[in-house]
């Protein structure tokens, strides 16, 4: 993977099994990590850094706390620059956020979990998808997207609700246009 990921903390076994662990991020070689996970070449180049924390006791996800902050820096996509992608993810008191930008697009999300209910509420802005496609293996996918949206409901059965707007969709170069809906 080329970089480093260090890391120390403990656990402690009392009444409730209790942790801490904090793990540094330097330098990983965007492109390797891509070859080991998809098997073949990477259309990306760039490291990831950053911090990546965990704490409290194991016992419910209301006593834990869960905190990564992660960039991924010097990137190109098909050799194209890129500005950087701030990944922030956290989880506390039983909410969890979520905050991934890169320049002007962004997605956000924070759901609170209580006594089986949760609500919440999420929305992403992506002026071009195809960087943000990319990351999760969809190449050839461009456009921009518009979500908002809300989450309701237990775990066993949520509800989620969105309105979206979609345009200049290609996806393998045929052209979906405009997407609307709700």
């Amino acid at each position: 993977m080329g970089g480093d990921i260090t890391g120390n903390g403990h656990f402690e076994m009392g009444e409730v099994l209790t942790h801490t662990l904090d793990f540094t991020v330097n330098n990983i070689d965007l492109a390797q990590s891509w070859k080991g996970l998809y098997h073949e070449t990477s259309p990306y180049q760039g490291e990831i850094n950053g911090r990546i924390n965990t704490s409290g006791p194991i016992e419910t996800i209301d006593s834990l706390r869960f905190l990564a902050n992660l960039t991924m820096q010097k990137m190109s996509f098909k050799n194209k620059p890129l500005p950087d992608f701030v990944v922030n993810v956290s989880l506390g008191q039983a909410v969890a956020d979520l905050d991934i930008h890169q320049a002007e697009s962004q997605i956000k999300a924070k759901v609170k979990l209580t006594d089986e209910q949760l609500w919440g509420d999420f929305s992403v802005e992506i002026f071009q998808l195809e960087p943000f496609a990319g990351l999760f293996n969809l190449m050839g996918l461009r456009g921009m997207v518009n979500v908002k949206g809300d989450i309701s409901g237990t775990v066993e059965s949520p509800n989620i609700r969105a309105d979206f707007t979609a345009g200049q969709i290609r996806y393998q170069n045929i052209p979906l246009d405009t997407l609307r809906g709700s």
